[in-house]
């Protein structure tokens, strides 16, 4: 594994806290237009299909501004 990977991975447990944070505000949003679905389902395989694409994130430098446009875009890309 390159350092350049390393990045994203040593930060995953960071990553997925924010990504339960996004959870959390968009919970009620989502029971609104998913009535009669499994909503907490749904989230959770959105958090595993970003948890799987962390490692897949392209590297652009660490903490440039773009990098947490690119982890909020992962999350976006797990949905």
């Amino acid at each position: 594994m390159s350092n350049l990977s390393n990045y994203y991975i040593a930060r995953k447990v960071r990553f997925l806290r924010e990504f339960d944070l996004v959870a959390k505000s968009a919970r009620s949003v989502l029971n609104e237009y998913f009535v009669g679905e499994n909503v907490n389902g749904l989230l959770a395989e959105t958090r595993r299909e970003f948890e799987a694409l962390i490692p897949q994130l392209p590297y652009i430098g660490g903490k440039q501004p773009f990098t947490g446009f690119i982890v909020f875009t992962g999350m976006l890309l797990a949905v």
